[in-house]
């Protein structure tokens, strides 16, 4: 027993001094020194700041305690010591851990150098832009029709399909092309600029993946003329109900889709030129003043539609109208159907002495006949004089139009009347309803012809 106790004393002095002279783990300590940061990427808005935590740690990871130098802090950025963190009360600071100030000030792909221990970390910075404060314009007051190019600052490209607006403008700039290296962009702005400019589409060149808002040409404005009228000329100025009009105006274009109206009374586009540099128009019997012209445009930006004013005037005569309507289906007038892609127009006496003979049921109606040779899709459109009258559209697929027949164009309260319909070769009538009020003095009928939609 003594020699077994003996031996146990001796084996565990033995471990006893090897536990307090062998840390299996000495032969790491200290070695294998690595800076580390976090974030190890900075990602930051243009304008904005955050923080960025330095460490020293071995091979084992274990953090220590020494100072850092902040050295080649690259241009589009600065970068300064948070001597506050972790500070005591005597200004002295604790802690493994140092942090930086990082301040984005222009967008840049950069870096900046931190030193300690005998080891060195360049930090990659990459400033996301969020304004256009450093870019360009060619000229921030051209004349309507000039180009003016924008210029982005460094680092940042266009998009092929980047695009440029100015709130409150008479429309949106057209882009005409952008320079090889895509940092340039070319347009024509609109009429009425009076603002800074909003672009789309623009990217950084050392991050393209990185979505980028639409930036503000903060700082620079864009000032264009404002163009309100439109030097129409009507021939004939003075005019009797149904005869054509023929507006042309010097420098501007009709758009396909254009409108017109008066200070008096309502007026119906039945084409426009072939090269758009007229239009022919009738207008309600009554109708004068100045005309107000919906989508025309200066013939320099047939890409921004303008809505404009004539500086001269028309008068249409209130000469009575000949009557040409039917009280019946079967004495209806068989009207001009238009061409493809055609207008036509007339207006009528709003006699209404017929019986709707429709579902419709209204107090009184007359009636057109409706011969269709080629299948289409049918716009038809009914207005009248504003005298409270309630008019509806009803076409009736045979001379009965019975009750209970016949296909409710429109929606019965609007004025006009509007409606589409496709239409199959064939013979219809159309019944201009009078469902409740007086009868108008007169009433429009316009029918233009579309293709078959699909």
């Amino acid at each position: 027993m003594k020699h077994s106790r003996f031996g146990l004393i001796l084996l565990l002095a033995a471990a006893g001094g090897w536990a307090c002279h062998a840390d299996p783990t000495d032969s790491f300590r200290e070695t294998g020194e690595r800076i580390i940061t976090d974030p190890s990427v900075v990602l930051l808005d243009q304008g904005k700041n955050t923080f960025v935590s330095a460490q020293l740690v071995d091979e084992q990871g274990n953090q220590l305690a020494v100072d850092f130098d902040l050295s080649n802090v690259g241009s589009g950025i600065s970068v300064v010591r948070n001597s506050t963190f972790l500070e005591t009360t005597n200004g002295s600071e604790i802690g493994t851990t140092k942090r930086f100030i990082v301040t984005a000030i222009d967008p840049v792909s950069t870096t900046f150098t931190l030193s300690a221990g005998g080891q060195t970390l360049n930090v990659p910075v990459k400033v996301v832009a969020n304004t256009l404060a450093a870019a360009s314009f060619s000229n921030q007051a051209p004349a309507l029709g000039d180009t003016v190019t924008l210029t982005l600052p460094a680092n940042l490209k266009f998009t092929p399909d980047a695009a440029i607006f100015f709130p409150g403008a008479a429309g949106n700039p057209v882009v005409t092309g952008f320079s090889a290296d895509s940092t340039v962009m070319s347009f024509l702005p609109a009429p009425g600029t009076d603002t800074t400019g909003f672009v789309s589409g623009v990217i950084l060149a050392y991050a393209p993946d990185v979505p980028l808002d639409t930036l503000e040409t903060t700082g620079h404005k864009l000032t264009t003329p404002v163009v309100t009228e439109i030097a129409a000329s009507f021939s004939p100025a003075s005019a009797a109900p149904n005869q054509a009009i023929t507006v042309t105006a010097p420098g501007f274009k009709f758009l396909p889709d254009v409108t017109v109206a008066f200070a008096t009374g309502a007026g119906i586009v039945t084409s426009v030129g072939a090269d758009s540099n007229s239009v022919t128009i009738l207008a309600d019997p009554g109708a004068s003043g100045a005309g107000t012209f919906g989508n025309v445009a200066l013939d320099f930006l047939p890409a921004v539609p303008l809505t404009l004013t004539s500086v001269n005037t028309i008068a249409v005569s209130t000469t009575p109208l000949q009557s040409i309507s039917g009280a019946t289906p079967a004495a209806a007038p068989t009207i001009t159907i238009p061409a493809l892609d055609a207008t036509n127009a007339f207006y009528d006496t709003g006699t209404f002495t017929g019986a709707d003979l429709s579902l419709d049921q209204g107090v009184g109606a007359q009636y057109y006949k409706v011969v269709v040779a080629d299948s289409g899709d049918y716009t038809f459109t009914v207005n009248w004089e504003a005298n409270g009258a309630d008019i509806d559209m009803v076409l009736c697929p045979d001379v009965t139009c019975g009750a209970g027949a016949g296909d409710f164009l429109g929606t019965g309260v609007d004025q006009p009347e509007s409606d589409v319909r496709t239409l199959a070769p064939g013979t219809y009538y159309f019944d201009a309803v009078l469902f409740a009020g007086t009868a108008p003095a007169w009433i429009s009928f316009t029918l233009n012809h579309a293709a078959p939609s699909e």
